[in-house]
């Protein structure tokens, strides 16, 4: 069973690794959300545009808030998986707890990120639509 002990920690860490990556990728859309705002309260002439480009950024950031809470999921349920285990060691426990927790910062700090690109969005859009 070392194999799986070994298998089941880098399952373990490409989770946490996942998920933080989607919450990276939903912070720098959520700021690149922010920067479409900004312009397109400047700049009247391209509010349009720029409220085009902040929705996407948006659903962008929504995107990647889906997938780390997927991977939230996927980590939880390995912890499940491997409580419910007869033969699971405590290191592997350790592995798992880690990744759950390292996945839920991930998922809560995307998640954050999207609710404010979305309010951005719509900001931009308001703007857009008084521009008009």
């Amino acid at each position: 069973m070392s194999g799986h002990s070994k298998f089941a920690n880098i399952a373990h860490k490409k989770a946490a690794n996942d998920a933080a990556a989607a919450a990276n990728t939903a912070h720098a859309t959520a700021t690149a959300a922010q920067t479409a705002a900004n312009k397109a309260q400047e700049h009247a002439t391209s509010a349009a545009t720029a409220a085009s480009t902040a929705k996407a950024n948006a659903d962008a950031a929504q995107a990647a808030a889906n997938k780390a809470n997927a991977s939230l999921a996927e980590a939880q349920k390995n912890l499940t998986d491997l409580q419910n285990r007869a033969d699971v060691t405590d290191e592997e426990l350790t592995a798992a707890k880690k990744a759950v927790a390292s996945a839920q910062t991930a998922a809560d700090s995307a998640n954050s990120a999207a609710s404010k690109a979305k309010e951005l969005a719509n900001t931009a859009q308001s703007t857009a639509n008084t521009a008009k």
